[in-house]
C-alpha cells in the first residue's frame, strides 16, 4: 500500500482522531528562545578570525565549518550561543547566531560535549564573504537571576575550515 505525504497530514485518513489537540492555547505564556542585545550576558570568549574569507572561497562547493579546539569544560552548567559578525560591527551587535552548546549537570557533575566544537557556518560565511569575522560566545540566562556572570571559556584556537 502506498500513502502520499498529504494523506498523512489528515489523521482521519489514517483511521484515528484525537479527542482534543490544543497546540495553541489562548492566553498561554509566550516562551522566547533568544535574548535581545540589551539582555545578554557578557561574552565568555571573543575572537577575530585572522584570515578573511575570500569571495571566491565562499562560492565553492565546500561547507564552511567553525571549529573551536581544545575546549576546557566549565565548572558549572551553562548554555552558550555562538555568534558571527563582521569584525567592524558594533560591540553591542551580537551578530548572526550559528549554533549553541551546553554543559549540563548530571549525577552531581558537569558534563561537557567534547574538546572540539564544530558549527556549519556555510550560509553565514557566504553572507559575509571577503570580510574578517569576529566570533562571540555568549552564555544564555538559564534562570531569572540578575548579575549572573560566567568565567571566560578556555580553548586552544578558533578557525574556519572547508570540508568538501
Amino acid at each position: 500500500m502506498q500513502v502520499s505525504v498529504s494523506d498523512t497530514l489528515d489523521t482521519k485518513k489514517l483511521g484515528y482522531v484525537y479527542d482534543t489537540l490544543e497546540v495553541f492555547r489562548p492566553n498561554a505564556p509566550l516562551v522566547v528562545a533568544s535574548q535581545s542585545a540589551e539582555a545578554h550576558l557578557p561574552p565568555i570568549a571573543t575572537e577575530k578570525l585572522q584570515i578573511p574569507l575570500s569571495p571566491q572561497a565562499a562560492g565553492d562547493q565546500g561547507r564552511k565549518i567553525l571549529q573551536i579546539t581544545q575546549v576546557e569544560a566549565p565548572t558549572r552548567p551553562m548554555t552558550v550561543g555562538v555568534y558571527l559578525k563582521p569584525a567592524n560591527a558594533q560591540p553591542a551587535d551580537l551578530g548572526v547566531n550559528v549554533g549553541s552548546f551546553a554543559a549540563v549537570l548530571t549525577g552531581g557533575k558537569v558534563v561537557w560535549p567534547m574538546r572540539t566544537l564544530s558549527f556549519d557556518i556555510t550560509a553565514t560565511a557566504n553572507r559575509f564573504a571577503g570580510q574578517e569575522l569576529t566570533v562571540v560566545l555568549v552564555p544564555y540566562r538559564n534562570q531569572a537571576k540578575g548579575g549572573q556572570e560566567y568565567p571566560n571559556l578556555k580553548y586552544g584556537e578558533m578557525r574556519i575550515i572547508t570540508r568538501k
